[in-house]
C-alpha cells in the first residue's frame, strides 16, 4: 500500500467520524422536536424544518441514524483497508460502492430540500459534502491500488 493510499484512507476515517458527529447532532434533533438547534438562520436556512418534516425518517428511522449507520460503515471499511483485511478484495469496491449509494441518497435529499420544503439544513449540507468527498477518495484509493499492482490495497 503506498503513503498516498494510507493517507486518503486515514482522511476517509476523519471525514467518516465528523459524519457521524454531525449525523448524530441531526438525530437528537430530529428526536427533540420543537427544540431550536443552533442551525435556524429563518426559514431559507432552518435545520428543524427538515428534520421535522415527512421526508425525516423512512419506515420510522430517522435519515440521520441512516447517515450515522452509513459513515460507520465507510470508516469500517477504511479501517479494514488499512489494517491489510482486504476482504477477498471486495473491501475497496464496497467502499466505492457504499459511497456512490451514500452520494446517490443525498443528492435526492438535496434535491427535497431545495425543491420541496424549500430550505436548507445546514448539517445536510455538511453531510451531503463530507459524502461526496469520501466518494472521491474512494475512488482515489481503488485506482492508486490498481496502478500499484493489482485490484487489492
Amino acid at each position: 500500500m503506498t503513503a498516498v493510499t494510507r493517507i486518503l484512507l486515514i482522511v476517509i476515517i476523519i471525514m467518516s467520524l465528523a459524519g457521524m458527529v454531525d449525523a448524530g447532532y441531526a438525530a437528537r434533533l430530529h428526536y427533540d422536536a420543537g427544540d431550536d438547534s443552533f442551525c435556524n438562520f429563518g426559514p431559507q436556512f432552518n435545520c428543524d424544518v427538515v428534520n421535522t418534516s415527512k421526508y425525516a425518517a423512512i419506515l420510522g428511522v430517522p435519515v440521520a441514524g441512516i447517515g450515522f449507520a452509513g459513515y460507520l460503515l465507510f470508516a469500517a471499511l477504511s479501517v479494514s483497508l488499512l489494517k491489510g483485511f482486504d476482504l477477498r478484495g471486495l473491501a475497496s469496491p464496497a467502499l466505492v460502492a457504499a459511497a456512490a449509494l451514500g452520494t446517490g441518497f443525498s443528492l435526492y435529499l438535496t434535491y427535497v430540500e431545495f425543491f420541496i420544503l424549500e430550505t436548507v439544513c445546514i448539517l445536510c449540507v455538511i453531510s451531503q459534502a463530507l459524502v461526496i468527498l469520501i466518494l472521491a477518495a474512494a475512488i482515489a484509493v481503488t485506482v492508486l491500488s490498481r496502478r500499484a499492482g493489482g485490484a487489492r490495497v
